[in-house]
């Protein structure tokens, strides 16, 4: 099944006078933040967007047959051709067809097979054959690529020697979402409000916090949420529920991301990633992006990555040693409330920089495509 994501009207332009397509290709959500920020982009610059949704309720095989087939059987011209995040996968497939289409080849790598299967998850072994096949999938990626997109400049910087020569890499943070933005500041008296809310899984390293939280005195003031599915984590709810006093947590399940917003807003510190992966120390989460944007205190690991906005942001990132609930927890107790109106000049400053990176994606498309692409 195929759906049109229209873009703004172009301009005019002398050297085409039909409209730039662009599809995307194996969409497994499309409210995911990251493909609705590059899908809004696209659209934004000029270009007409089919959206592919990804079939995944049957045998891999099947699926991925039936995905390739609705691209190959896509009306009309296209000029751009976006596998994208999570799918990578189909590198070979999409390419082959970019080619016989005769359209540039644009490779989402936020999601990395290898670092989120093997690193992140740890589905298997490092050894295995299904841990090889990986790391290969992820290559062809790249070298597939004409233009492969990545979220951080580390990333990218680790990347570039296995591309080939014509490939461009193009850095497009992550960014905030419109709903991420500052609400009034709650009651300095009152207790800390810490919120953790994401995956259970290694990446994140949320059992440091928990144990960071609940290795605190008996009169803390110190409050956690946790929100997501904690079902596959027993011995984490099984930490949690030793804590002291009974209210010092409170889970709650997966929530759409519509009531994020309302969530943060009750919350003082918003906690980002602390586990040990290659991919924690290179990335910058989410909800990063999104508690700074909401005028919070982030707490997250050091890493290289995060200075590509530590400087832009002050004393609202706080960064600690990866896997210490030590330094989580001394982090925690010297977070001060401020009194009155949470500021937006985070939220402010960081779509400065995200629209910033942007407009190198508009450069390239723009030698590709022709000058009629919109200003971004």
């Amino acid at each position: 099944m195929m759906s049109a994501y229209p873009g703004k009207r172009r301009k005019s332009s002398a050297k085409r006078t039909q409209p730039l397509r662009a599809v995307y290709f194996s969409v497994r959500n499309s409210g995911y933040p990251r493909n609705s920020r590059v899908r809004q982009f696209l659209a934004e610059a000029g270009y007409e967007i089919i959206v592919i949704p990804a079939v995944k309720d049957g045998p891999a095989w099947r699926n991925m047959s039936d995905n390739l087939r609705s691209l190959w059987n896509t009306k009309g011209t296209f000029q751009l051709l976006v596998l994208s995040e999570f799918s990578l996968k189909y590198a070979v497939g999409t390419w082959l067809i970019s080619r016989l289409r005769g359209a540039t080849h644009m490779v989402d790598g936020f999601v990395g097979m290898y670092e989120s299967e093997i690193e992140d998850r740890k589905n298997a072994s490092p050894r295995t054959l299904a841990a090889l096949l990986y790391k290969l999938g992820d290559r062809l990626a790249l070298l597939t690529a004409d233009i492969y997109l990545i979220d951080t400049d580390v990333r990218r910087d680790r990347l570039k020697g296995h591309a080939r020569r014509g490939t461009s890499m193009i850095t497009l943070p992550v960014g905030a979402p419109a709903w991420a933005r500052p609400t009034t500041t709650r009651d300095p008296g009152g207790d800390i409000r810490v919120l953790y809310y994401g995956n259970y899984i290694p990446l994140h390293g949320v059992e440091y916090a928990v144990e960071a939280v609940a290795g605190m005195p008996a009169d803390s003031r110190v409050r956690m949420t946790l929100v997501g599915d904690i079902s596959r984590a027993p011995d984490l709810r099984s930490r949690i529920s030793e804590g002291s006093p009974s209210d010092r947590f409170r889970v709650v399940g997966e929530v759409p991301e519509q009531e994020l917003a309302e969530i943060i807003a009750r919350h003082d510190v918003v906690l980002g990633i602390f586990g040990t992966s290659p991919k924690a120390s290179s990335v910058i989460a989410n909800k990063v992006w999104q508690g700074l944007a909401s005028g919070k205190v982030v707490i997250t690991r050091e890493s290289a990555a995060l200075r590509e906005i530590s400087e832009l942001i002050g004393d609202q990132l706080i960064l600690v040693e990866g896997a210490s609930a030590a330094a989580i927890r001394r982090s925690i107790e010297s977070v001060r409330i401020p009194e009155g109106a949470a500021t937006n000049v985070a939220a402010q400053v960081l779509e400065e920089y995200t629209a910033l990176r942007y407009h190198e994606l508009t450069t390239e498309l723009r030698k590709r495509h022709g000058e009629g692409l919109e200003a971004s």
